[in-house]
This record gives C-alpha cells, structure tokens and sequence, in this order.
C-alpha cells in the first residue's frame, strides 16, 4: 500500500525497470539529486496512478528508441519535475498521455529545441511550463498552440535568437 516513495539524495546510478513493477498504489515518487544515468522506458509501467513524479538534478538524458514509452502510463500524473539533467532533446510523443499534467519542469538541462508543438498536444490542463536555463535559440510557430490554460511559461536564460509569430 505504498504511496510515496522518496529516494533523494543518494547514490543511485541506475534504475531496474522492474523496480516498481509490485508498487501499483504510489501517488509521489522523488529521485532527485542521485546519479542516475539511465531511465529504462518501461521503469514506471504499472504506476497507473502516480500524481507526482520528480527526477530532478540526475545525469540522464531521454535518448533512446523506446523513450516515448516512459510516461505512456502515467495517465493521472499531475506534477513531472525533470530538471537540472542532461537533456537535449524532447520526442515529441514522450507526454502523449499525460493529460491531467500541470505542472512541467524542465529547467537547467540542455535543451536545444522543443521539437514540435506536438510535444504539448496532450498535455492541454498544463498550468506552469519552466524551461528556463536551457540552450534553446528559436522559438517556432505555434509551439505552445495547445496549452490553453498556461499561466505560467518561464523561457528566461536561454540563447532565445528569434521567436515566430504566433508562437504563443
């Protein structure tokens, strides 16, 4: 009947995709601030019900072929908080299920480019988007078209050097 389970601040590098195969009930899970390297894509498959998810101030970086896969469960995730890692690049599928996230944080990785406006169109509840402190240099045209109801978009700090029209 575990909900939440904090892992902060140790010394995890990699994450088996099993690991939370019999933790069916959690509702917050933190690994912020370890070493992890890796996320295997089906590491949160049977987290149906997960609300909060924060894997902040690790080293991994979403590349791989089955990345899409990696939240494709989290159907009730409401809070995903991915920052200070080594992301460059988003697949614009990876939050295709995530249709009741509010909150999406992003900041201090490497991110080049948001892909395409795609990458948000499920995602249409979303309150805050911080995707400050990146290398991001154009912001494309209809970009944010399906976050209706963002109030809050941090895009500070980047290398920002032309944003199209309509782009917000």
């Amino acid at each position: 009947n575990l909900e939440t389970l904090n892992l902060e601040s140790n010394n995890l590098s990699k994450i088996h995709g099993e690991l939370f195969q019999n933790l069916a009930q959690l509702k917050i899970i933190k690994l912020n601030i370890n070493r992890i390297e890796y996320l295997s894509p089906n590491l949160f498959f049977n987290c149906t019900i997960l609300e909060e998810l924060s894997i902040e101030n690790n080293r991994f970086n979403l590349i791989d072929d089955n990345i899409d896969l990696l939240f494709s469960n989290l159907i009730k995730l409401k809070l995903l908080f991915l920052s200070e890692n080594s992301i460059q690049f988003l697949n614009e599928k990876l939050l295709k299920n995530t249709k009741q996230l509010r909150i999406l944080s992003l900041f201090g990785n490497k991110i080049i480019n948001l892909s395409s406006q795609d990458l948000f169109q499920s995602t249409h509840l979303l309150f805050s988007l911080d995707i400050h402190s990146n290398y991001i240099r154009l912001i494309k045209k209809h970009q944010f078209i399906y976050l209706a109801n963002l109030n809050n978009l941090d895009l500070s700090y980047n290398q920002i050097e032309f944003v199209e029209n309509e782009a917000f």
